[in-house]
């Protein structure tokens, strides 16, 4: 496999992803007691941007890099990501950026459980090591377990048969087209095990579109009612050009609280009409719906 987190880290894709992850966990930590949070693509967690590869400048500066540049004006969906990034960066530089790992495990009650896999045995220890250092420097105490294993193979065991409220983050490298199909085969699977489950999914738009092979496994599995009818979220920040580049990405929400589609259409709406190439593009959000 040759994705790697630290390549893309901060891009357009996580200036959508991880500001809603972040509102999406403050929602649900204030409507259920406790939280069981499973990450299947956790990555190391924690991103060191000051030893990032050549080609990442160009990208984070175009990403979350406007964000932080822009943070005293941000529409207010966008607070608990800063929040978060604030913790990580006291300064004025941002030199440390948490994945969707940290992102979530910060926000950590005691009653809170985490469960975070990366098939890449070098990438699961040092996310164990950038964990465990969160965990001793907030004094976090939620229950919590790392995996260098396929986190979609282990997504029914994660669920299990704990009580919580399950929320399934689920963000592959997406190299294979067998990849797009297979989040929702293993969603499918966690529901089995229990209804209490809210999903995102995050999913990328390539002038090479393949985003149809995810949107239609998930139409198929909401027609046999295998999975709840998602809310279906796109950013595209340019029209496609004669290259391979990342010009958007969509999110899926299955099961969310009330008032998310809301607060993604304003997340949405910002970052389209802030970093979209020349008014390029488009943004949305709909139910998936026949």
């Amino acid at each position: 496999m040759e994705y790697r987190h630290q390549c893309h880290v901060g891009d357009h894709g996580d200036a959508l992803k991880h500001p809603v992850l972040a509102a999406l966990i403050q929602s649900l930590a204030a409507q259920h007691a406790s939280l069981n949070i499973i990450d299947t693509h956790a990555g190391t967690g924690c991103y060191d941007l000051t030893s990032a590869p050549d080609n990442h400048a160009a990208e984070f500066k175009e990403g979350v890099g406007y964000l932080w540049k822009n943070k005293d004006h941000l529409p207010i969906p966008f607070h608990a990501f800063l929040r978060t990034l604030s913790a990580f960066n006291p300064g004025e530089q941002l030199t440390l950026y948490p994945g969707s790992a940290a992102l979530g495990f910060q926000q950590g009650r005691p009653q809170d459980a985490f469960h975070f896999s990366d098939i890449q045995p070098d990438e699961a220890a040092l996310l164990q090591t950038n964990i465990e250092q969160i965990r001793s420097d907030l004094h976090i105490s939620s229950t919590l377990s790392i995996l260098a294993e396929d986190g979609l193979k282990a997504l029914p065991l994660s669920v299990g048969t704990d009580h919580s409220l399950h929320l399934i983050v689920i963000d592959p490298p997406y190299e294979q087209d067998e990849e797009y199909t297979a989040v929702i085969d293993a969603l499918c699977e966690a529901y089995k095990q229990s209804e209490k489950v809210t999903a995102l999914i995050w999913y990328p738009l390539y002038t090479e579109d393949k985003s149809a092979l995810i949107l239609q496994r998930s139409l198929l599995a909401s027609k046999d009612q295998q999975l709840p009818v998602p809310i279906q979220a796109e950013l595209r920040l340019r029209d496609p050009k004669d290259d391979d580049r990342l010009i958007g990405s969509g999110l899926l929400l299955f099961n969310p609280p009330a008032g998310m589609a809301a607060l993604v259409a304003e997340v949405l709406e910002y970052l389209h009409c802030e970093l979209a190439t020349k008014g390029e593009g488009y943004w949305q959000v709909k139910s998936l719906s026949c």
